[in-house]
């Protein structure tokens, strides 16, 4: 039986779907090395269901080969795939973004997430050593769920607290920052996190 382009979109999403749920278990229950392999099948079936609502039939499993597909098959600039994408998100009712294009760009905006949360009245950086998407940040004054609750009251998706796997980083979250984020959400982040309640 012959799909449409989009019944094919929505078969990939919903696969891609399942399989964010299963990694999600995995990683609820301390199975990592599961994890990854369901977190990159969720990415690559995303990627699919991307390039299936275009019409574009796609054979492979290589993320890094979709995403050269996603830029050559009529998206020129990843910031077009990037919009492109969260618009199928917001347009399918689905809460998840598969994949980041790592980038001396997306080291900057992490460097400037860094600096900019570090500088605010009671926080800091947990580690010292380099870095590259991912960050862990100690809060002073407020514990981990407050700050993630006063960010989801903004539409802003906060950190993991860190607490929930290492009792010792029960004043932590791990922040994640990519080239999909701009200046002005990490301003608006900072803005949230310097008053939350």
């Amino acid at each position: 039986m012959d799909r449409t382009p989009r019944e094919e979109a929505e078969r990939w999403r919903l696969q891609a779907e399942a399989d964010l749920n299963t990694a999600q278990t995995l990683f609820e229950n301390e199975r990592f090395g599961p994890c990854a392999f369901f977190c990159q099948q969720a990415a690559e079936k995303a990627l699919k269901a991307l390039l299936y609502s275009k019409g574009i039939r796609v054979l492979g499993h290589s993320i890094v080969g979709l995403l050269g597909r996603v830029t050559e098959e009529g998206f020129p600039e990843p910031d077009e795939a990037v919009k492109a994408a969260r618009e199928l998100v917001l347009q399918e009712k689905v809460d998840f973004l598969a994949g980041c294009i790592t980038s001396a760009v997306g080291l900057a905006i992490s460097a400037y997430a860094k600096e900019a949360i570090s500088r605010l009245r009671g926080y800091e950086l947990r580690f010292s050593g380099p870095t590259f998407n991912e960050f862990v940040v100690r809060a002073k004054r407020r514990t981990p769920a407050q700050i993630n609750r006063a960010l989801l009251a903004k539409r802003i998706i906060g950190g993991l607290e860190l607490g929930r796997f290492y009792p010792e980083l029960a004043d932590c979250l791990l922040l994640c920052v990519t080239e999909q984020n701009s200046r002005e959400e990490i301003d608006a982040l900072c803005k949230v996190m310097g008053g939350a309640r």
